[in-house]
């Protein structure tokens, strides 16, 4: 399992912090009046719809969810911790905790600045105010970081389809049991999702190390998840890297490529002809007898041609 890379568009760190100035902005808007704010009116229509008896199947669906984000989600993310740690990812167990952590921390700072109070029919127990809603936030938290170090890339469809379908039902059992405005969960939702992003970009480098690390030291058992290709499938044949012999060819690719064609043999070297300064002996006929004369020297372009020979009569 590798964990994953951060998203390559630039929108995303620009994106994750709007979400959170968002989030604080209407913080403060709520500060001015936390027992009506302006949006109190869709909040009241919502928690009428979440109205009936409260009992049965969704009820206990309800309870899940209301437990599964308190202290629950606290162990299991230390239980993930130490399963990271124990195969040798202590860089994924340290994102996972700190995302976790930051989550909790932001979340609380903007309860304490809004200061908004809760519903009066609330059915569960609480210990803090309520926007935003800090089960909501801590679900959309747990749905990324275990995107980046617990899912495989092959399986990433269907894992966004599955955590958008828990944080929608998180954000219904917190509503259901009026224990949280919507407009809360929707704050908590963008809360989570902008700290947990956030926290991925700046353990960027870490991961990517970790990433490299882990594919170079398994291939064969990460290919098979679909993270990292195979090393020894679907690749051509080529030459060795050592030069082959002289009148040796390349064998033949079965995957005929534009890099693996097999190599032509070399022409022989074209010998360099040098050059020489050589003197040319002429000889000359005279009464006395055969006299020899010498040239001045000339250039030729032969390098063994024999000595140029000239007679004239008497």
């Amino acid at each position: 399992m590798l964990p994953r890379e951060f998203p390559k568009p630039r929108l995303a760190v620009p994106a994750a912090a709007a979400m959170l100035l968002a989030v604080l902005a209407v913080a403060l808007w709520v500060r001015a009046d936390p027992a009506s704010p302006p949006f109190q009116g869709l909040d009241d229509d919502w928690l009428r719809l979440m109205g009936g008896p409260h009992d049965g199947l969704p009820w206990a669906a309800a309870e899940a969810f209301n437990h599964g984000g308190g202290r629950f989600s606290a162990v299991a993310l230390m239980v993930l911790a130490v399963v990271l740690t124990a195969v040798r990812r202590w860089r994924s167990a340290l994102f996972a905790i700190t995302a976790f952590l930051a989550t909790y921390a932001v979340t609380e700072v903007f309860k304490h600045i809004a200061d908004r109070p809760r519903p009066d029919s609330v059915m569960v127990t609480v210990t803090s105010q309520s926007f935003p809603s800090g089960h909501s936030s801590r679900a959309a938290c747990v749905v990324v970081l275990l995107a980046v170090v617990a899912i495989p890339v092959a399986a990433r469809y269907w894992w966004w389809a599955v955590g958008a379908l828990l944080v929608l039902s998180m954000m219904w059992a917190r509503t259901w049991q009026h224990a949280h405005w919507l407009t809360d969960t929707l704050g908590g939702v963008a809360t989570g999702l902008g700290v947990t992003l956030l926290c991925w970009w700046a353990f960027g480098t870490m991961l990517r190390l970790e990433r490299s690390q882990r594919s170079a030291r398994e291939p064969d058992d990460l290919a098979r998840t679909g993270e990292v290709p195979s090393a020894t499938s679907g690749l051509p044949l080529r030459c060795p890297p050592a030069r082959p012999s002289r009148g040796n060819r390349c064998p033949p690719s079965p995957h005929p490529t534009r890099s693996s064609r097999t190599s032509r043999p070399s022409r022989p070297p074209t010998p360099i002809r040098r050059h020489r300064r050589t003197a040319t002996r002429t000889r000359r006929w005279s009464r006395s007898g055969p006299t020899t004369a010498w040239r001045s020297p000339r250039w030729s372009s032969a390098s063994s041609a024999p000595a140029t020979r000239s007679a004239s009569s008497a």
